[in-house]
């Protein structure tokens, strides 16, 4: 199976691929996702992370949790890159660089956390897009090509 989203859809992608794959009851095979949340830290979001974070994780940071070093972990928590590594599920990604939704930090985390772990992974940037990665059409269309051959290589016959 191959597991795929938007925005949203690509979070809760990612964060199950990269968290739970050892656990699916129907093997992964791939990931195929678009504009998707991936990394609340302050770096990748800017100043919003931390709150998007402790919203998804329905839990409120007091002065003590975060005076104990704990909003890392919350972070962490519900954000996909904290999981990648090298046995990570061959992965596809596309975000759109003036997307203003979900900031090209994540894009740009989740490549760098590939890209060190080794694992497989192809990046398409909508460089005139937005949150909706439709002013890029020979993007769209690499993405299209690079889904296709992600079907034909990991569902074979």
């Amino acid at each position: 199976m191959a597991t795929s989203g938007y925005s949203a859809g690509a979070h809760l992608s990612m964060l199950y691929s990269y968290s739970r794959a050892d656990e699916s009851a129907i093997p992964l095979a791939f990931a195929a996702n678009k504009a998707g949340p991936s990394d609340f830290t302050t770096e990748a979001w800017g100043e919003a992370g931390p709150g998007i974070a402790r919203m998804l994780a329905g839990t409120e940071i007091s002065d003590q949790y975060i005076q104990e070093g704990k909003e890392k972990d919350l972070i962490e928590l519900v954000s996909p890159v904290a999981y990648v590594n090298g046995n990570s599920i061959p992965s596809l990604f596309a975000y759109g660089g003036k997307d203003s939704i979900v900031p090209i930090g994540n894009g740009e985390s989740v490549k760098k956390a590939f890209e060190e772990s080794g694992a497989v992974y192809d990046f398409i940037l909508f460089p005139f897009s937005n949150h909706i990665l439709i002013f890029t059409p020979f993007s769209g269309a690499k993405y299209n090509a690079k889904l296709k051959e992600c079907c034909d290589q990991y569902f074979p016959g």
